[in-house]
């Protein structure tokens, strides 16, 4: 993740939480992650046409931080993990609605 963020962000990383709602099934879920592109470059419309979402959350910070503070949340709120389809990239970080947000963010500060 360094190595990526150090090629695309002067070694930022990106934390996010995004709420998205399957256009199939109508399924909601917030997704929790990390990328070293912006929010647009990793979730095109021509891959997720069947999904559409909402930025909640980022923060941008040192990578190493970034990795860390998503490791954490990870492990910390691990009870609100939600299962959604398989054809959905990260699908093991989605959380349900109900994920406690400002806990969340509280817990990255």
């Amino acid at each position: 993740f360094k190595s990526f963020c150090n090629k695309n962000l002067k070694g930022d990383g990106i934390l996010y939480i995004l709420k998205f709602i399957n256009l199939r099934t109508n399924q909601e879920f917030l997704k929790i992650g990390i990328t070293s592109k912006s929010i647009e470059k990793r979730y095109p419309k021509y891959l997720y046409k069947n999904y559409k979402y909402e930025t909640l959350y980022i923060i941008k910070s040192d990578s190493e931080f970034i990795f860390k503070a998503e490791q954490s949340i990870h492990k910390e709120f691990f009870d609100f993990k939600l299962k959604v389809n398989k054809d959905f990239q990260g699908h093991s970080e989605c959380y349900d609605l109900n994920l406690p947000i400002l806990e969340v963010i509280k817990s990255i500060l």
